[in-house]
């Protein structure tokens, strides 16, 4: 039996939620099988949007963590800025030891959605399309510098409509994001510098427990 470990997912909203399940896919791969829990940001949208206040109410729902794992897109600041931003907020709930894996993309995370050009097509509808998606090579997916407007224009794209379908499949963007993130698997992520730094994140936990 594989040790097991704690872990509380901390994201901006809840249709990041399945990036927890990728992170415990990499623990399992480490031999750690990790239950990383969600609150899901509604319970925690209260709090406000610092991650330290979502922190602080996360503890008064979910105690028994042993790590936190916070997710944070970078946007417009550099990676650099975020992590800080992650480090101060963990050390001003929690102290400076707690462990804590970032998972930081490097614009948004709607990049890593880019990756799955067959799961674009499934959510579009047309599965079997051949249609070009115009989607850079994976190792350029986070030199993008508005990926969620690719991302929706990806998926207008493969679904080939136009009119009311097409504006209807518009309107399903934010669930299309979602199957999207939670058919993502860690080879696609492999290329990606923030997730090496995430795995980095990952790996020193590991460590630490040995």
């Amino acid at each position: 039996m594989m040790p097991r470990s704690q872990g509380l997912f901390i994201g901006e909203g809840s249709s990041d939620d399945p990036l927890a399940r990728l992170v415990s896919d990499a623990f399992g791969v480490r031999g750690i099988d990790a239950d990383i829990r969600s609150l899901g940001a509604d319970r925690l949208g209260a709090a406000g949007k610092s991650i330290s206040a979502k922190i602080q109410a996360a503890q008064k729902l979910f105690s028994g963590f042993e790590f936190l794992v916070i997710h944070r897109d970078c946007d417009n600041q550099a990676p650099s800025t975020r992590l800080e931003e992650i480090s101060s907020a963990v050390a001003d709930a929690l102290g400076p030891e707690f462990p804590t894996i970032a998972l930081v993309p490097r614009t948004m995370t709607e990049a890593w959605a880019l990756l799955n050009h067959a799961a674009i097509r499934r959510v579009a509808g047309k599965p079997s399309s051949g249609v070009d998606l115009r989607l850079p090579a994976p190792k350029h997916i986070e030199d993008v510098r508005d990926p969620k407007k690719l991302l929706q224009e990806a998926i207008l794209l493969a679904s080939q409509e136009t009119g009311r379908r097409r504006q209807k499949t518009a309107g399903k963007f934010s669930a299309h994001r979602r199957i999207l993130l939670d058919q993502l698997d860690l080879e696609a992520l492999s290329a990606l510098p923030s997730w090496q730094h995430t795995l980095e994140g990952i790996d020193r936990y590991v460590a630490a427990l040995n």
